[in-house]
């Protein structure tokens, strides 16, 4: 049983409470956690920022020899791991974020609706618009859709 882990002076080994977490263990909760980080569980696409709180470990003394190695079973605790930190991700309610452009445009008042019309059906948004001073030149920030963005100045 281990809870709050913290890094013990015995290499990769985890101690809390006079209680070892084998090095193996340790590695197959890491590489189980780097599994899930290579391909997230909405679209299999490597996630980013993500941190996950071991709270507790327990280790079944009769699978770890003495010289600390799950052997066989490694592969399934990587496989566990994997699949908790999945779940876990799901449970949290995960979002995918569509790549936006951000756009600098000049425009003149004349083609200032054109525009404003050319965004909106592009899931394009308007985020400041403002007159430049001694013109009526219109300089607008937008912000597109990366995948509406293909054959965007021909619009």
């Amino acid at each position: 049983h281990l809870s709050g882990t913290e890094m013990s002076n015995r290499g990769t080994e985890l101690c809390q409470d006079d209680a070892w977490v084998p090095s193996e263990v340790v590695r197959a909760v890491k590489a189980g956690f780097q599994l899930a980080m290579e391909a997230g569980p909405l679209c299999e696409e490597p996630l980013h920022g993500v941190a996950i709180l071991v709270e507790e470990i327990h280790v079944n003394s009769d699978l770890v020899s003495s010289t600390d190695t799950l052997g066989p079973t490694s592969g399934q605790a990587i496989s566990v791991v994997k699949d908790l930190c999945r779940d876990a991700f799901l449970a949290s309610g995960p979002r995918i974020m569509e790549a936006m452009m951000r756009l600098e445009i000049e425009a003149t008042m004349d083609s200032l609706a054109s525009l404003h019309s050319v965004l909106s059906k592009r899931r394009g948004r308007v985020v400041i618009e403002s007159l430049r001073e001694g013109s009526s030149i219109f300089s607008v920030v937008a912000l597109l859709p990366m995948t509406e963005s293909f054959g965007f100045t021909e619009s």
